[in-house]
């Protein structure tokens, strides 16, 4: 079984070290006005504050999220292959991987490019986890059979057909629960006259 996982608010937390780098960069650190993936409309910043944040940015930062590094093993504990696929350039790819690494996560990592589609890393997979929306409704469209939105970083009233959770750890414990087997069987029990 083949596992695609997003790093970026599904394993490391993105806003922390993002918070962090503007701070350091800026010198102070506006207040989230608004739950919106757009980091202009979130911290009010101008375009030439938000390019001096990006530039100060370190893809090395290692802030894994709570229960993401344990996920991640219990996945592959449980006979999964696991990948990461990211929305960011190939010259980050080694950078990534450190970060994987200091967390003690040995994977492999996939950079499809900023805003770039992510489907054609996904054609095989069997599981999608991702904070993006918009990722999860292109796997859906793919026919991956378990796809997980982590909506925390997006509004609620955003509109995604993949099953919402908030953490990677509460995808994947749903996945070796006992709902998730009943479910994956519902069809051919149905199927069997059951």
């Amino acid at each position: 079984m083949l596992a695609a996982i997003d790093l970026d608010d599904t394993v490391f937390d993105f806003q922390r070290a993002w918070e962090r780098t503007a701070f350091q960069v800026l010198g102070h650190a506006r207040c989230v006005r608004a739950l919106t993936p757009s980091r202009r409309e979130r911290y009010r910043l101008s375009a030439s504050e938000r390019a001096a944040v990006w530039a100060g940015f370190d893809w090395r930062y290692r802030d894994p999220l709570p229960g993401a590094v344990s996920a991640v093993r219990r996945l592959m504990q449980g006979g999964w292959t696991v990948f990461a696929v990211t929305a960011v350039p190939g010259h980050l790819r080694a950078e990534r991987e450190a970060a994987l690494a200091a967390a003690g996560i040995a994977m492999p990592v996939h950079c499809v490019g900023w805003r770039a589609d992510k489907g054609s890393h996904l054609l095989h997979a069997d599981l999608f986890v991702d904070d993006d929306p918009h990722h999860c409704e292109r796997a859906l469209e793919l026919g991956v059979a378990d796809v997980f939105w982590v909506g925390r970083t997006y509004p609620v009233q955003h509109e995604c057909r993949a099953r919402r959770v908030d953490t990677l750890e509460e995808a994947v414990s749903w996945l070796f629960s006992d709902d998730a087997r009943l479910t994956a069987h519902a069809p051919a029990a149905a199927s069997a006259g059951c």
